[in-house]
């Protein structure tokens, strides 16, 4: 089982650039079977008290 190493991955929020990490492992095959966007709420214990809402366009992913 061999892994590649060399992936990137950025994202971007109104057109400017707020994240990216260099080096992402992937499968060697670099295929996908899925794509998931997942935010999560939590970790301090308290309750939510309102709905978040997510919306996304223009989502591309790509392989070498």
């Amino acid at each position: 089982y061999a892994r590649y190493s060399g992936g990137i991955v950025k994202w971007w929020m109104d057109g400017a650039l707020v994240g990216s990490y260099t080096g992402v492992t992937f499968p060697s095959d670099a295929g996908f079977s899925t794509m998931e966007f997942s935010p999560t709420f939590g970790g301090n214990g308290s309750p939510k008290t309102e709905n978040d809402y997510f919306w996304y366009d223009h989502v591309h992913i790509s392989r070498p």
